[in-house]
């Protein structure tokens, strides 16, 4: 357990590349130098196909748009942890980035234990998180929304920054058509649909196992307003040597300030989020009587909601794009 840490606020110079990227631009820009090294990655990408989040490896830019956004997903592992180890032991050359969640990447730092020739390779970055979600309550969720959007989503994104940073904008999108996630962020943010373990989530502290901790720098404009990006601002912790060389790999396209252990504070690295008293009745209900009963309940979708809906359904036909909201 790494007790000592250096924080910074950073975010990416170019503004385009930030725009794109869900909080400051830190991980895909690890990816990017790590990658243009010769080296590889292994991170959570989303799969439209099977509608999963699981971790893959990659030794190409050319992936790179496959690895970058937030999912409020759960993401599996499958059999991440044994293909980056058989590769370091194949090839002594390279070197590994491994990006996770908190709980993820400490049971991978766990497992490199078992190979100690080779784990000085590994680069270890964890994301802040605030608990994660059912795949399965996922999966239904996204079929009715697509019922309602009239095709099957080709972009999901749960962080469009078209209102700035700190109102992201979840959207599910076809060509020129797309539909609105207010609802299953509102059912996230409320925390009835996240795993019962997150709840009492041993590594929302300040301290952890990584070379580098990341995560979005909420608090930023209190502390900092003269810093502050309204296009997305990331928390840097820095833990280690190698967790140095990382940052310093990436100095150079960003812009960064030194913060201090008590401004960077964040509320998931303090204590887990809490059970919300309504969990039980969400889940007896969701499993009773399905999807539609659960968001009209918990997540804001009204009668007037789905009228919007069919009106700019039928207003579609027209031609041209459309929000639904």
């Amino acid at each position: 357990m790494n007790k000592s840490f250096s924080p910074y606020l950073c975010y990416l110079k170019d503004k385009s590349s930030l725009i794109s990227v869900a909080s400051g631009g830190v991980a895909s820009d690890l990816m990017k130098h790590f990658l243009s090294s010769g080296n590889i990655c292994c991170a959570s990408s989303y799969n439209y196909q099977n509608r999963e989040v699981s971790f893959k490896v990659t030794r190409s830019e050319k992936n790179l748009d496959s690895f970058k956004g937030s999912y409020y997903i759960q993401s599996k592992v499958d059999d991440a942890f044994l293909d980056t180890v058989d590769i370091l032991k194949d090839e002594d050359d390279k070197s590994l980035l491994f990006i996770g969640m908190r709980c993820q990447v400490a049971a991978f730092d766990k497992f490199l234990q078992r190979f100690p020739e080779i784990k000085d390779r590994a680069f270890l970055v964890d994301i802040i998180c605030s608990g994660v979600p059912s795949t399965t309550f996922w999966k239904e969720y996204l079929s009715e929304k697509e019922r309602y959007l009239g095709d099957v989503a080709d972009v999901i994104n749960f962080k469009d920054k078209r209102n700035g940073w700190k109102a992201p904008f979840p959207v599910i999108q076809n060509g020129s058509k797309e539909i609105d996630m207010l609802d299953y962020m509102n059912i996230y943010k409320d925390k009835a649909n996240i795993r019962p373990s997150c709840y009492r989530c041993p590594y929302t502290t300040m301290y952890g196992c990584s070379d580098l901790t990341i995560g979005d720098f909420w608090g930023c404009d209190r502390f900092y307003p003269e810093y502050e990006n309204q296009l997305g601002n990331s928390l840097i912790l820095v833990r280690t040597y190698k967790g140095k060389l990382l940052f310093d790999s990436v100095k150079h396209d960003m812009e960064y300030y030194e913060s201090n252990a008590d401004n960077c504070k964040q509320n998931r690295l303090s204590s887990p989020v809490i059970k919300p008293v309504a969990r039980d009745d969400f889940w007896s209900l969701y499993r009773n009587r399905g999807i539609k009963s659960v968001l009209k309940k918990y997540g804001g979708f009204t009668v007037m909601h789905k009228i919007k809906n069919k009106i700019k359904l039928v207003l579609n036909t027209c031609g041209g794009g459309y929000l639904i909201r």
